[in-house]
């Protein structure tokens, strides 16, 4: 099986999560259980290091969506550092480059 790795620190009032290998809906499930915890914990703003994402599909996405339309409820927004190639060209294809701060 691929390798997958979330880790997360907490910087001031906020948060960053750093995502290594394939993102893809059964490991979004694993991103996504970090995200709910730092959602609760209130940790603003959260930002995502997506450089090592070495591959992500609709589902990964879909977690990486969830969580930004949630923090933009509050007003913030998702942030991702340093999108991988493969991120970039999900974000292009699915016309979400704005959406996350990107072009």
């Amino acid at each position: 099986m691929p390798s997958f790795e979330v880790t997360s620190t907490a910087e001031g009032a906020g948060s960053q999560i750093v995502v290594s290998g394939e993102l893809d809906a059964y490991r979004g499930a694993e991103l996504q259980a970090v995200l709910k915890d730092h959602l609760n914990a209130e940790r603003r703003p959260i930002a995502i290091d997506a450089s090592a994402i070495s591959f992500l599909d609709s589902g990964g996405l879909r977690v990486l969506v969830d969580a930004d339309e949630q923090l933009r409820e509050e007003g913030g927004a998702l942030e991702l550092l340093d999108p991988s190639p493969q991120v970039l060209r999900m974000l292009r294809y699915t016309n979400l480059l704005e959406r996350f701060g990107l072009s």
